[in-house]
């Protein structure tokens, strides 16, 4: 799977354009200058009371005349930092937590700040925390606060070394993406632009290497009177891709980031030409039904022109992120989690993308796809009349329906206190984490009580194949109700395939030593519960478990919600 921390580097980004302003004057924030040593080298850090922290930025101001920036450090695990370079006497340095990362609470020591004195200098030089952007880990969303502290360095002599500014950095060590800006001509109702492979590779060197990864961002200015802009682009940058390189390109109807491995799948060693095209789709075709579910959201047609022929893509190991600007209505900023993303075939067949989502930090609707299509923005909040007494999970049951990932029994009726069959959460498992067969070196597998026929039969081929539901070999058992430990261990099976969990990770059967009934977790599970308490996946009631117990369809839909949060 693709490092979906290149992703979260493009919405942190995007995050710090029009973040909400507030004050915070409880909060303890503190900025502490070491000494200078001979070498004229000085670290300046900065820590604050947080919670629930996932992710920062911070805006610097220092004493230019004096001091020169060398590099920026972030100090919290599991991070993701961003360094843009310093603007004369600005600084601005991120850094995210990845994955499933937990928020910080407390006073925690976020970032440290590398400078070295100008020679020729002296007396006191000055550097001021002026903002701390908070991105917060349970909705994701982003508060600015003005710590307004600032760090006094001594400078006691002019003599410091003058090894330059440029010496060794910490290994936490960022700098942005490389942008290139480009004007599109426009032609009709399209604009197009050309990227050419000189200026490609030129990028691409400046750009640092981040996990082996390298990325430059190519920006289209608006075109007036254009509904969709065309980017045509060096083909032997995916000739000789190894998914080692990420473009991004941004256009005033959508954006989309992809990998240089994107065309991996097809035969392009003769092709001369390929063209990204992103537009408006044309939504005249579209029965009437479906434009009256749309509206005037916006529905946008993604697809590729190769050597002028238009071509369909689709590469299950090279997903790309696609971003779509929108502004919600009142009701819908309302009730955003309800937000949706369609996939509508060539039939106009409506497919929700599970991984479809509102970013209110960075006003746009993200989803990330394998195939190129029409994709729309969708809201249709989904409520059942049965949750009355199953208010714990009517949020996350109403979500999970509005976003097309779980079904009622009916349109009224969802069922809750019911026991969900291992079948119908297979089903949910695939939907939710979008699995699928490589047709390349996949092939599914049957089981004898699943009918060919069978509305999961898809579904359990494309488990039995990857290995998450095993049955006893040759039978399922897909009406039977799936205990909570046979549904973890699926579970658990399917962040592993899906790349959301590590492989590695510890198990800390310590985890399930709080309750009272860790005893009763049979062996085969007892390493996927473990994992899936320290995610904080699974909390039982407290004080048990319940491994043996069949999971009600409310659990189920609970804890599919928060996969979600995690994806």
């Amino acid at each position: 799977m693709k490092p979906l921390k290149l992703f979260m580097l493009i919405l942190i980004l995007l995050a710090s354009i029009n973040a909400p302003v507030s004050a915070n004057e409880s909060a303890n924030y503190e900025l502490s200058a070491g000494a200078v040593d001979s070498q004229g080298f000085v670290e300046v850090t900065a820590s604050a009371a947080v919670e629930q922290m996932y992710g920062y930025e911070i805006s610097l101001s220092f004493d230019s005349g004096k001091l020169e920036h060398v590099s920026s450090s972030s100090l919290i695990p599991n991070g993701y930092p961003v360094e843009l370079p310093a603007d004369g006497d600005e600084l601005v340095f991120a850094d995210t937590r990845t994955g499933n990362a937990a928020g910080l609470t407390g006073q925690t020591a976020l970032a440290v700040f590398k400078f070295k004195v100008k020679p020729g200098t002296a007396g006191q030089a000055q550097v001021t925390w002026n903002e701390l952007k908070v991105i917060e880990a349970e909705q994701l969303g982003v508060t600015s606060l003005q710590p307004r502290v600032s760090a006094q360095v001594p400078i006691t002599t002019a003599g410091y070394g003058n090894g330059g500014a440029g010496g060794s950095t910490g290994a936490n060590e960022q700098e942005s993406p490389e942008v290139i800006t480009l004007t599109p001509v426009v032609s009709g109702s399209a604009a197009k632009a050309e990227l050419t492979l000189a200026a490609l590779n030129q990028l691409l060197g400046q750009a640092v290497e981040v996990d082996g990864m390298k990325q430059a961002v190519i920006r289209l200015l608006p075109a007036e009177g254009a509904v969709q802009y065309r980017l045509s682009m060096p083909v032997d940058v995916f000739k000789s891709g190894a998914g080692n390189q990420q473009l991004v390109i941004e256009t005033p109807e959508g954006s989309i980031a992809l990998f240089d491995d994107m065309l991996s799948r097809m035969n392009i060693e003769q092709t001369k030409s390929v063209e990204l095209v992103i537009g408006a789709a044309d939504k005249s075709g579209f029965k009437s039904t479906l434009q009256q579910r749309i509206g005037d959201k916006p529905v946008i047609e993604l697809y590729l022109m190769v050597d002028g022929e238009r071509m369909e893509w689709r590469n299950q190991q090279s997903p790309v992120l696609v971003l779509i600007p929108y502004e919600p209505t009142a009701e819908e900023r309302e009730s955003a989690e309800h937000l949706a993303v369609w996939y509508v075939d060539g039939e106009g067949k409506v497919t929700p993308i599970p991984s479809g989502q509102y970013v209110a930090e960075t006003g746009h609707v993200v989803f990330t796809t394998t195939h190129f299509s029409n994709y729309a923005v969708g809201f249709e909040p989904r409520s059942y009349s049965d949750l009355s007494r199953h208010g714990w999970a009517k949020h996350a049951i109403e979500v999970m329906a509005s976003k097309g990932i779980i079904n009622g029994i009916s349109e009224q009726h969802y069922a809750p206190s019911h026991a969900i069959k291992r079948a119908d959460f297979i089903q949910l498992l695939v939907r939710l984490l979008e699995l699928e067969l490589d047709e390349e070196w996949d092939a599914a597998v049957s089981f004898e009580d699943v009918p060919a026929n069978a509305y999961y039969a898809e579904a359990a081929g494309i488990v039995g194949a990857l290995g998450i539901a095993e049955g006893d070999g040759r039978y399922l058992r897909p009406q039977q109700p799936i205990t909570r430990q046979e549904l973890m261990t699926m579970l658990h099976r399917a962040l592993l395939v899906k790349g959301t969990i590590d492989q590695n990770q510890p198990k800390a059967q310590a985890q399930l030593t709080a309750f009272l009934d860790e005893e009763q977790v049979s062996d085969y599970a007892r390493d996927a519960m473990a994992v899936l308490v320290g995610a904080g996946l699974l909390e039982g009631d407290g004080e048990r478990l319940h491994p043996l117990k069949a999971t009600t369809r409310a659990e189920a839909a609970v804890l599919l919600y928060r996969v979600y949060g995690t994806l």
